[in-house]
């Protein structure tokens, strides 16, 4: 006898899921809300212009509901102010002696639920993939032709390969991980950290205490921080301009193309190696711009104790110094 699958086995203990799920896909939904909720979740992109969605509930927590508004499919758990927070447990381990880390969400009147034992959502979706998330979610996205992210609460996400653009935007505690992507905009404004592997393109704004990481970005990258996370970035093939105002620093792998940097705070600006025609800095704190690799012509403005060193350059060399900052060349 042909033993039933496990999606077949979820829908035979949870029914009313199974039809909302099939409301789903009549309405032709393209973009995924989820509110008020715990979940686990995972996405896959396929070649499909709806969404489709089932769910393994935990009998603890309130049934999810859908609705719909516009081409938005609504994904509710009910849990509207009741969570409190995700977080890890370390328990000792009897017999070994190890320590071990577990993570948990806190639902007032539950208790804490462990990452295990979280409803899990199966989406199928287009493969340009829209989906947001305000309350405590743990997800992982499959490869996509283009990605529209948005978190706002704690968690964990990761994704896959992003053949098309990516639109990352994280106001919360939620951390962020992406294989790669091509033209890439991310905004952060909480603590939750975003790692990238290689882009082809970077815009960033950074305005929280959010650490970012990139691979090699194939074309120019613009990048504006005022905040206190640090930025650290693999090989620029472009053009490079950066904004600052806040304490985060900001390290650089290479730069093949000329390079901008405006600093008003006191993080510190590193670029380890590479080639720049024509370089300009404008310092206005106390944050220090080390560039290890050669630059044709530059163009330093401090006024402030930060202080500018280049490996080399072989152009000219315009500076204006009112403090006790200081522009050298050489080791």
């Amino acid at each position: 006898m042909r033993k039933p699958s496990l999606i077949t086995c979820l829908f035979m203990v949870t029914p009313v899921v199974f039809v909302a799920a099939l409301s789903a896909r009549a309405q032709a939904a393209t973009e995924l809300e989820l509110k008020h909720m715990v979940a686990h979740v995972v996405v896959t992109p396929e070649d499909r212009a709806d969404i489709d969605l089932k769910v393994k509930n935990n009998p603890k927590l309130p049934k999810l509901t859908v609705s719909h508004k516009g081409d938005k499919l609504i994904v509710s758990g009910g849990l509207n102010r009741k969570v409190k927070s995700c977080g890890s447990h370390i328990n000792l381990a009897i017999g070994d002696g190890k320590t071990y880390s577990r993570r948990t969400v806190e639902v007032l009147g539950v208790g804490n639920i462990s990452y295990d034992d979280l409803p899990i959502i199966y989406v199928r979706t287009p493969r340009d993939v829209r989906l947001s998330a305000s309350s405590p979610t743990f997800g992982e996205i499959g490869d996509t032709r283009a990605l529209k992210l948005s978190l706002s609460s704690c968690g964990t996400w990761t994704a896959g390969a992003v053949s098309g653009p990516l639109e990352l935007a994280n106001s919360g505690s939620g951390d962020i991980r992406i294989t790669s992507a091509g033209d890439t905009r991310v905004a952060t404004s909480g603590s939750g950290d975003v790692a990238l592997g290689p882009v082809r393109k970077l815009d960033l704004s950074n305005s929280g205490s959010s650490d970012f990481s990139s691979g090699n970005v194939g074309g120019p990258a613009s990048i504006s921080n005022s905040g206190s996370g640090d930025l650290s970035l693999g090989a620029i093939n472009g053009n490079l301009s950066i904004r600052t105002s806040g304490s985060g620093d900001a390290v650089v792998a290479r730069v093949e193309g000329n390079v901008d940097i405006s600093g008003a705070g006191s993080g510190d600006f590193s670029i380890r190696d590479g080639h720049a025609d024509r370089v300009s800095i404008s310092l206005a704190g106390s944050g220090d711009v080390h560039f290890g690799g050669s630059a044709g012509d530059v163009d330093a403005s401090i006024a402030g104790s930060g202080d500018v060193r280049f490996g080399r350059v072989t152009g000219s060399v315009n500076k204006r110094v009112m403090g006790s900052g200081s522009v050298r060349v050489g080791n």
